[in-house]
């Protein structure tokens, strides 16, 4: 699915909320580095992650039990770095 989904993003202007949706898919399937790896993309695209992005990412660092990678995301999510 992701793979799919991730091709059609190719070439094409996605927004925050298509992404988010990549990395909430990816992370209930347990698929957390294409999450990782679709929100990098998101990054490296320029798109400006929301809070709910954060909150996505923060989720699937979480399920990997990276919690200091969490605090990480939840400091530039606040602009608290």
């Amino acid at each position: 699915m992701f793979v799919r989904v991730f091709a059609h993003l190719q070439g094409i202007q996605a927004e925050a909320r298509t992404y988010n949706t990549v990395i909430s898919a990816c992370c209930k399937a347990g698929q957390y580095d294409r999450a990782l790896r679709a929100y990098g993309h998101m990054l490296e695209a320029g798109v400006e992650p929301s809070i709910t992005t954060y909150t996505a990412v923060i989720g699937v660092y979480g399920r990997m039990g990276q919690f200091e990678k969490c605090l990480d995301v939840y400091h530039v999510s606040t602009g608290s770095v």
